[in-house]
């Protein structure tokens, strides 16, 4: 019975992009972020300082060493223990796309990640 997921005793994965584990500095609406994971579809981040609210649209700046500033639109969709969030991306652009990319294939991994 491994790997199935029994409906009401685990959370059901419904995401359709792979999560890639990483620990970097980030900024959503001017307001510092540590983001715990990122795919082609959002990205979790916590914020102790504020709260966001889900619907909310934020505007997410990261700095990944090495690849450079990525500036991207999101909505949160979660809020986990009121400092956790989920945030689904909108119109990513063709620079953060490959930025991302780049981090699901680990080119450059070692260099500028700290895996969670």
């Amino acid at each position: 019975m491994l790997g199935y997921k029994f409906k009401g005793l685990t959370a059901v994965n419904r995401r359709k992009d792979r999560r890639i584990p990483i620990s970097i500095p980030g900024m959503a609406n001017g307001n510092s972020v540590l983001v715990k994971d990122i795919s082609l579809g959002g990205l979790a981040f916590v914020e102790s300082k504020i709260k966001f609210d889900i619907g909310e649209d934020v505007l997410l700046e990261l700095n990944v060493l090495g690849i450079g500033d990525i500036t991207i639109g999101a909505s949160i969709v979660r809020v986990r223990d009121g400092h956790e969030y989920g945030a689904a991306f909108i119109g990513l652009s063709s620079d953060a796309f490959k930025l991302i990319e780049t981090l699901e294939l680990g080119q450059h991994r070692r260099r500028f990640l700290k895996v969670a």
